[in-house]
């Protein structure tokens, strides 16, 4: 189907359903998770921690130190902050947890439950993550669903002469497209 031959869309409804192809795989959005999506600021957090013994403190609405980070092993956000220290030559971190802080609400609703209605940006990685209800899981593309999109996006290639040297320097990637542009 051409998109010439697709029905206007009379009205804004949050139902409308807009279908993407990525990679070969077929999926769809709405309107409303669109607009969802630009209404809800995305809170940042720096990164997951696992494995690590904390002393976890009650907190208040006025902290503002350290990071908010997510602890993988308790399935909770914290505010945290790390002091390493040295002793006899030997450097060791002590984490502090904070339950409570300055912007807590952007994480926790207000039955103390992880949000599950906004993204999270993890600052460390750049990657998004959403709160499944027992866990954070990374969403949007796949790395491969990425490098997929990234090679069907072709590749413009002034003259055959340039494509020869390319090829000639086996910097050709394997399954991506070029082209050279026709005169016209």
């Amino acid at each position: 189907m051409k998109i010439s031959e697709l029905t206007p869309i009379t009205s804004a409804r949050r139902d409308i359903i807009f279908p993407l192809c990525v990679a070969g795989e077929n999926m769809s959005i709405t309107l409303g998770q669109i607009i969802d999506a630009l209404n809800v600021s995305a809170p940042q957090f720096g990164g997951v921690n696992e494995g690590i013994s904390p002393t976890v403190v009650a907190g208040n609405d006025t902290i503002t130190v350290g990071q908010v980070i997510y602890d993988s092993d308790r399935g909770k956000f914290y505010r945290a902050v790390s002091e390493t220290t040295t002793s006899s030559g030997v450097e060791s971190t002590v984490w502090t947890y904070y339950e409570n802080w300055a912007t807590y609400g952007n994480y926790y609703d207000t039955d103390g439950n992880i949000r599950t209605d906004v993204v999270f940006v993890n600052i460390g990685d750049g990657l998004l993550y959403a709160y499944n209800g027992t866990g954070l899981i990374r969403i949007g593309f796949t790395e491969e669903q990425a490098n997929q999109l990234a090679l069907s996006t072709p590749i413009k290639i002034a003259d055959e002469d340039a494509m020869e040297a390319l090829i000639s320097s086996g910097k050709v990637v394997e399954g991506q497209l070029y082209y050279i542009e026709e005169e016209s």
